[in-house]
């Protein structure tokens, strides 16, 4: 076991994990803060130290339905949000350059 820790595990362990994530979609994602921060929600959201298995699959179930609401209602604001202030500072880059040109000929 020290032969395989010191020659193989301590140099190349970097090389490992990148070896094992490269094989996934991670979309990025190296850490586990998203996990954790499920789990603090979960924990919240049971409540109660002690439940039995079908009141955690119907607090699961509930939770999920929740995060799904959530994020559709997420996905519908950020579509019905304009853009106006991107057009506006292109029409009025536009609009310079056209008076700038429109003089010097």
């Amino acid at each position: 076991m020290d032969y395989l820790f010191s020659n193989w595990l301590q140099p190349y362990a970097d090389l490992f994990v990148a070896y094992w994530t490269d094989q996934h979609l991670n979309f990025g994602q190296c850490t586990t803060n998203r996990v954790e921060g499920q789990h603090a929600l979960f924990k919240r959201y049971l409540c109660e130290p002690n439940l039995t298995l079908d009141k955690v699959v119907l607090f699961i179930d509930q939770l999920m339905k929740n995060q799904v609401t959530k994020i559709k209602a997420s996905i519908e604001a950020s579509r019905s949000r304009t853009m106006d202030h991107i057009t506006n500072l292109f029409l009025i880059s536009f609009e310079r350059r056209f008076h700038i040109n429109a003089w010097t000929c």
